[in-house]
């Protein structure tokens, strides 16, 4: 077919029968590409979990690219697939027992969608659950996927990450305070009851000037206080929040922090989280702590002195501990800008009314 007089020699019944061949060939072609890439054996190694993230890892280690809706998946539960298996086999056992179904795009990509939609009515969706459970025997049941229970006994809490903060973080930090420590972690939320909060429900009752901790601004009282396992009494006039500002930071050992949802657990109180605070109560020995600050430009100077004391014997161990803190306050007439008149700082005088 080289030859330019090929097609000018050949009838026009004949040409359309070359044409069809021509096609064919070229959708024969594509047809053992697309085929290609999903029966080549290779190695997968995708855990089971979130529909939503494992399709997308399955997609990586199959070097293929798969289209599907985010919402369309959503709550939905894949197996785990690992072993040298072609890439078909592997996405059959990734979404098995799944109303998922792939079409062919193009060499290289998948489209997923679902097989049925799913029920509209409460009645109809009801009935599919019962009779899918119906159909269940314990034979087919190859995975269970357990929720809801966090402990802070346990090192990784199921759905949650447990930040441990060690006596080697606290000293590395050299902050003076326990609230002052905690505060500088991006899970707990700055608002809340503190010594300079004026403003919110909770801090309308802190008449003792306390500080809470908050966890992902949820409010102090849905962040649940422990120490050493142990509830701590609630603070200020309404009880709604615990003060965390007479926790000597020079006698914790270590501090458990559960940034989710605890409320399973521990009640309507651990519904932001839950701080565990665990003492040195195995220290022995003598340790004294001293430290001492101020502003580069005004008044304020703070201190700190702490002295703790262990000691262990066959019958037992006791452990005692001292610590003072002192801060001064400091003065607006200390500072430059404590004026309405910003104009030297590139702002805006506000001494004038309009």
């Amino acid at each position: 077919m080289d030859d330019p007089k090929f097609f000018a020699n050949t009838r026009p019944s004949d040409r359309w029968h070359v044409y069809a061949w021509i096609t064919y060939a070229l959708l024969a072609s594509f047809g053992a590409q697309a085929d290609d890439f999903l029966s080549k054996v290779q190695h997968f190694d995708v855990p089971g979990g979130d529909a939503r993230e494992q399709l997308n890892v399955f997609g990586q280690q199959a070097n293929i690219q798969l289209l599907y809706n985010y919402n369309t998946v959503a709550g939905m539960i894949v197996y785990p697939v690992k072993g040298d298996l072609t890439a078909a086999d592997a996405l059959k056992a990734l979404t098995k027992g799944l109303p998922l179904r792939w079409t062919e795009v193009n060499d290289r990509t998948l489209a997923i969608t679902l097989t049925s939609r799913p029920p509209s009515h409460w009645w109809q969706r009801a009935f599919a659950q019962g009779a899918s459970k119906k159909d269940l025997t314990p034979s087919e049941i190859d995975q269970v996927l357990v929720s809801g229970h966090v402990s802070l006994n346990q090192t990784q809490p199921p759905g949650a990450a447990l930040i441990r903060l060690d006596r080697a973080d606290i000293e590395a930090a050299g902050l003076p305070t326990t609230q002052d420590f905690l505060h500088t972690l991006p899970q707990v939320f700055g608002g809340g009851p503190a010594e300079d909060t004026q403003f919110g429900r909770e801090a309308l009752t802190n008449s003792s000037k306390g500080s809470g901790i908050n966890l992902r601004g949820l409010d102090a009282g849905a962040t649940l206080v422990l120490w050493d396992g142990r509830r701590l009494a609630p603070s200020g006039t309404s009880g709604v929040f615990t003060d965390i500002s007479n926790l000597p930071l020079s006698a914790i050992d270590h501090i458990d922090i559960l940034p989710a949802g605890a409320g399973l657990e521990y009640g309507a109180d651990g519904i932001g989280g839950v701080v565990n605070f665990v003492t040195r109560s195995n220290f022995t020995g003598l340790e004294t702590q001293a430290t001492g600050g101020g502003v580069t430009s005004g008044s304020l100077r703070e201190g700190e002195f702490s002295q703790l004391w262990g000691q262990q014997w066959d019958g037992g161990h006791a452990v005692a501990g001292f610590e003072f803190y002192h801060r001064d306050a400091l003065r607006a007439r200390d500072r430059r800008q404590e004026t309405s008149d910003l104009r030297a700082f590139g702002g805006s005088n506000f001494d004038v009314p309009y």
